[in-house]
């Protein structure tokens, strides 16, 4: 029997934006932040498909954050390309 997970992942996601795209102000944009709110799912990860699904969403807030708001620095790209690459593992 397969469970539904649409709405943790979701929940998740939502964490994952607001790091990033708050509905106020700016956002903190903590590459560290992110990565722990996908590691804190995967303690409770039912379907190897939603870790992936949320290492992808983080790649994009992060490209999403990069385009709107400039360049940023090394680590941060660094930071984006270990969680595509983790998302690639996974896949």
């Amino acid at each position: 029997m397969s469970q539904d997970t649409t709405v943790v992942v979701r929940e998740y996601k939502q964490k994952i934006k607001k790091e990033y795209f708050p509905s106020r102000g700016y956002g903190a944009a903590r590459s560290g932040v992110s990565r722990k709110i996908i590691l804190d799912f995967k303690k409770i990860s039912v379907h190897a498909k939603d870790v992936v699904e949320l290492w992808l969403y983080r790649t994009e807030m992060m490209l999403e954050f990069s385009i709107a708001y400039g360049d940023m620095e090394e680590a941060f790209y660094n930071s984006l390309t270990s969680g595509f690459e983790q998302a690639c593992k996974l896949i």
